[in-house]
């Protein structure tokens, strides 16, 4: 059970920590696309 419960934990935090990375780098690249953000067409 504590293995199990580690690997849910690391999991969680993982996808919180991508989400949260994935939120903040499309506030910051709202008015970037002209300085190299991702959207380089």
């Amino acid at each position: 059970m504590n293995i199990l419960g580690g690997l849910m934990l690391l999991g969680i935090g993982i996808v919180v920590g991508r989400v949260y990375e994935y939120r903040l780098n499309l506030k910051e690249c709202e008015n970037c696309d002209n300085i190299g953000g991702f959207k380089n067409d």
